[in-house]
Order: structure tokens, then C-alpha cells, then sequence
């Protein structure tokens, strides 16, 4: 029992964040009007942001394609083509275009009708082979193609089914002429918070990842980054967007007023930290000391990934990365806080139902034993601290070997949260101070990393009380969410929602207000309960360290074969 119960405490923690999976290889991964490609991230954690109008899909296939003189990009199928024209003169449609043919200046269809190309973004192409591409303007007006084989994920922007706007979903590229969509309809997350930015209801955080059960209830501070004042009022929608039931007991709002420039995080106690002075690494590496400081040196969405061996040719037994992050460090300095985004991957969030799906009908035993504390919780608590799929340790080299200083927790994976870690470096001597991370392949993402070297400053803050609440039905909820009392709001159905408002109050002219959601609950997963339990695979968890990250090798290799996607080995 003590082995099954064991593994039971990954899923529960973490279980807020898993995917169904499906791959789209057509634009109609774009799933409704307005959703659109707002990035697209590259291996080098360079990006390119498009403009208002997005980037867009192409799957370019016997044809020609290019940018016209009018600036839209045309996909021309070379059935429909009677004449083409390029800097060399005039080409019928014989084998002398059947050579990818480039710098065409324009074609004349069958029908008459005549497109010309615009000739410093390259003309039109022939494309003879399929090749997908992404296509756009960026923000300042600059035209880019680019082929996905060197895209490491996309943004899509998109709005859910009340027109609330979801912001950027990320996208999966797969080699070969598939992109992968994280399918929001089918994900297994927390409770979506949406802030009003004065004109629409924006997708800003998702606190209580993991609380999957009764016994695990928490309170998460979360920075609102989209919530700004309307008639005086500060107004949030909260859905449920997938298939659980959420227990909300309790929802507020915290906030700080402070001086501009000033910084503000919680830490995973939900102390909050006023940070005056965020000091860059000087370096960031991997295990190959390739240069990851492109991910690390802002806090902007553009996050390293752990990615799978399988996926990006490393071998199959390897259980681990390595980051290491390097800082001055200040002659005088005893003490420095981290400032860190860590979070969850997507993968790393769909193993939470291949793993449950191990339980078989017995499930629900598992919660129950859980649900009970004592040594079955501990044991499994102990155990995810040595597998780290969802809390990383931090170490920092002191004499030459690497100490443990804390531990880091994850999120996500939408929207994970920056958090301030306080740690002790009196014992480490010179001018440089290097952490490492070992996190497990395919299961974290980095986005920035500072220290701050001032003594910890813990500013005032504020708490305001829900004015009013109204759920789906009309129904005023504001008793369900004033305090914490486990008397419970829940939202069983993937259409409920609420909305709620609080009294804004003046801020101080020359003043900055950071404003967190103060949230305390837990959310019940809906899933099959049927078969048989895997004893087999669940002792080899427990038995062997790494088996679990070495299991979720295999399966994306599973998954990379039901969806025809090809794949790196070596």
C-alpha cells in the first residue's frame, strides 16, 4: 500500500496541468476567429513578436508563394497558374519551373487575373516539395517566412467561449510538417483567473496548481500583470474550463502601493518581498554549456524548456538536465534573495494523466489515503522531493562541491509565477556566485532569474474584500467566498464561471500598485477509473530512481508514433 500511495503524491500535486495532445497539420489549429500566431521562439531563445494582425500558417505544396505588392501573402496551387514571370523572363509551366524556382516577380492565372510580388521581400517561389512556414509582419513592419525546423514553440493568441481573452497558448513544433497543439478544450488545469484591463476580460493567472485533493488546500498569491481599475472597480472572471469540479473557499485580492521601479514577488509561504535592485546572471548554461541567457534575462514569456531525448536527439537513458546560473556576488554579502519564473511543461503536465491512468479502478483509494495525512503522505511527499518532477533543488557551489541552499517549486504550465527564494550565502567565498539546477528531462521551464543583494524589505499590504459575485446562473456567491471556512463554491461543469468585484481604492499620485488574486481552495479531477492496476510499473517508480522520467520518455515516443511525427534519435 505504502508503495502505491507513494506515487499517488505526484499526481496529486502537481495534477492541476496535463494535456490531451493532438496534432494539427492545417491552419485550423487556429480554433476560432481572432485566434491568431502572436510569436514564434527559436531554439537560440531568440523570438520574433508579430504584429496586431499575427503571423500565419502555410503549407506551401506545388505551388508558388510570396509576398505581393499590396503586402498579403498568396499560396498559389500551379493548377491555376497560365504564366510566370521572373527576373530572367518569361517561364511556361514546364521543367524549367520545376526546379524551386525563385525571385518570381509575378503570375498571370488562368482566369486573367494578375498578381505581382514585392521584390525586396525575395518575389514569389515555387515550391515543388511540402515545407511549412510561418509568415508575418513583426512589430515594426518587418516581413518574415520562416520555416518551422528551427522554431522551438509558438504563441497563439486566443479567446475562450465568453470572448474572454485567453492570451498566448503555446505550441509544440514537430519536426517534419505538423504542428502540435496543446488542445485547450481537453487540458486538465486549475481555475483560470481572468483580469478586465479596462476593455476586455484578459487570461492572467492559474493558482492551486496540484491541489488535487482536500488535504492539499492552499492559498496562492497571484500578480494580476492585466487587472486595472474601471469605474472604480477591479473586476475578474474565474472559470472552469476543463473537466474537474473547482472548490473555491476563499478569493480576494492583495495589494501594495510603492514607489515606481520598485518590484514586487511573493515567496512560497506568500510573504511578499519588495525588491529595489534585480541583478542579471552573468551567466546561464546548460550541461553542454550552451548559452541560455536569452531565456533567463527577462521575465517576457520566452522560457527554456526541458525538452524530450527522444524529441531532440539525446540519448534515451538520460533522466536529467543541468542549468547553471552565475552572479557577482558583492564582498560584503551574506545573504541574497533569488528572484526566479520556474514552471511546468506542457509534457511534463500531460504525464499527470499518463500516470494516474496507472491506477487503473483503484484510484479513488489512493485519494483516500491521502486524504488521511500521516506516514502514507509523508512517504510520498519524501519521495517527490527525490524525483523533482514538480520542486527542484538548488545547490551553489561552496569550497569546490555543490550544497544544497532550497528548494524551487514549479507552475503552470500557462502561467507560471515569479517567486523570491532567500538564501543564505555566508559560506560562499570570492566574487562569483554559481547555482545549479538538475531538473528532470522533459518536466521545467525557466523564463528569468536575478538576485537582489539588499536585506529583505517586506512592504504593507492590503486585502479587499469581494464586493459583489455572480456566477453563470445569476446566483449571488459572494457568502461562498469571503473567508476560509470550506464552505465551498464549486464549479463541477466545464461551463460555469463566475464574476466577481472589488471596490478600488485611490492610489497615491506618483505611486505603483502590484495587485495579487488571494486564493485558497482545491479541485477534484474528473477521469476514467477503469482496468486493472500497473503493480508492475508503479514498484519500478518506487525501486529505481529516474524510471518515472525514463516512462515519460516512452511515452512521448508513443505519442510522437500515433501522431506520424518524426524524430531525432541520434
Amino acid at each position: 500500500m505504502k508503495i502505491f500511495t507513494v506515487i499517488a503524491v505526484i499526481l496529486l500535486i502537481q495534477g492541476c496541468s496535463y494535456y490531451d495532445i493532438e496534432k494539427k497539420d492545417k491552419s485550423e489549429y487556429l480554433e476560432k476567429p481572432g485566434d491568431r500566431i502572436s510569436k514564434v521562439v527559436f531554439e537560440s531563445g531568440n523570438f520574433i513578436q508579430f504584429n496586431e494582425d499575427g503571423g500565419n500558417y502555410f503549407n506551401l505544396n506545388n505551388c508558388i508563394a510570396g509576398m505581393t505588392i499590396d503586402k498579403n501573402y498568396v499560396v498559389i496551387p500551379i493548377n491555376k497558374i497560365s504564366k510566370v514571370q521572373t527576373n530572367w523572363g518569361t517561364l511556361s509551366l514546364n521543367e524549367d519551373l520545376y526546379a524551386d524556382t525563385a525571385f518570381i516577380s509575378q503570375v498571370v492565372l488562368k482566369d486573367g487575373k494578375l498578381y505581382k510580388f514585392r521584390k525586396w521581400t525575395g518575389g514569389g517561389r515555387y515550391y515543388k516539395d511540402s515545407k511549412i512556414i510561418i509568415a508575418g509582419f513583426d512589430t515594426s513592419s518587418r516581413f518574415y517566412q520562416i520555416g518551422i525546423d528551427s522554431i522551438s514553440y509558438l504563441d497563439i493568441y486566443k479567446f475562450n467561449s465568453t470572448r474572454a481573452c485567453v492570451g498566448d497558448i503555446s505550441l509544440i513544433v514537430g519536426a517534419g510538417a505538423a504542428i502540435v497543439l496543446i488542445v485547450a478544450a481537453t487540458k486538465r488545469s486549475c481555475p483560470f483567473i481572468y483580469s478586465y484591463d479596462g476593455n476586455r476580460y484578459v487570461f492572467d493567472k492559474e493558482p492551486l496548481g496540484g491541489a488535487t485533493a482536500s488535504i492539499l488546500q492552499r492559498t496562492d498569491l497571484s500578480k494580476l500583470k492585466y487587472l486595472k481599475q474601471s469605474n472604480g472597480k477591479y473586476k475578474l472572471l474565474v472559470t472552469n474550463e476543463v473537466e474537474e469540479t473547482q472548490n473555491i473557499d476563499k478569493l480576494k485580492l492583495t495589494y501594495v502601493d510603492h514607489n515606481k521601479g520598485e518590484s514586487i514577488f511573493p515567496d512560497i509561504h506568500n510573504n511578499l518581498y519588495l525588491i529595489k535592485n534585480e541583478i542579471l546572471p552573468v551567466s546561464v548554461s546548460d550541461e553542454n554549456r550552451k548559452d541560455l541567457m536569452p531565456f533567463f534575462k527577462s521575465d517576457d514569456g520566452i522560457f527554456w524548456k526541458s525538452r524530450m531525448p527522444a524529441y531532440v536527439g539525446e540519448i534515451k537513458d538520460k533522466t536529467r538536465n543541468e542549468i547553471f546560473l552565475s552572479f557577482i556576488k558583492p564582498k560584503s554579502s551574506d545573504q541574497c534573495n533569488l528572484i526566479i519564473n520556474a514552471g511546468t511543461t506542457l509534457w511534463g503536465s500531460n504525464m499527470i494523466k499518463e500516470m494516474l491512468l496507472l491506477y487503473g479502478s483503484n484510484v479513488d483509494n489512493y485519494y483516500l489515503s491521502i486524504n488521511k495525512g500521516g506516514v502514507e503522505y509523508n512517504s510520498m511527499m519524501n519521495f517527490l522531493k527525490k524525483e523533482e518532477l514538480y520542486q527542484l533543488k538548488l545547490y551553489a557551489k561552496v569550497n569546490g562541491e555543490w550544497k544544497y541552499k532550497t528548494t524551487i517549486n514549479g507552475g503552470g504550465p500557462f502561467k507560471s509565477e515569479t517567486r523570491v527564494y532567500p538564501i543564505d550565502i555566508s559560506d560562499i567565498e570570492g566574487d562569483t556566485i554559481t547555482f545549479k539546477a538538475e531538473p528532470p528531462v522533459g518536466f521545467w521551464t525557466f523564463d528569468y532569474a536575478a538576485v537582489d543583494f539588499c536585506p529583505a524589505s517586506h512592504p504593507e499590504s492590503f486585502t479587499l474584500d469581494i464586493s459583489k459575485a455572480v456566477d453563470d446562473n445569476s446566483k449571488n456567491i459572494e457568502s461562498f467566498l469571503t473567508k476560509e471556512d470550506k464552505n465551498y463554491y464549486s464549479m463541477p461543469d466545464t461551463s460555469n464561471y463566475f464574476y466577481t468585484e472589488f471596490d478600488a481604492p485611490l492610489l497615491t499620485e506618483g505611486k505603483e500598485r502590484t495587485i495579487f488574486a488571494n486564493t485558497t481552495g482545491w479541485y477534484e479531477i474528473h477521469m476514467p477509473k477503469t482496468g486493472m492496476t500497473n503493480i508492475t510499473q508503479l514498484l519500478k517508480f518506487v525501486t529505481e530512481p529516474g524510471s518515472i522520467v525514463k516512462y515519460s520518455n516512452n511515452k512521448f515516443i508513443e505519442w510522437i508514433n500515433k501522431n506520424n511525427l518524426s524524430y531525432q534519435t541520434k
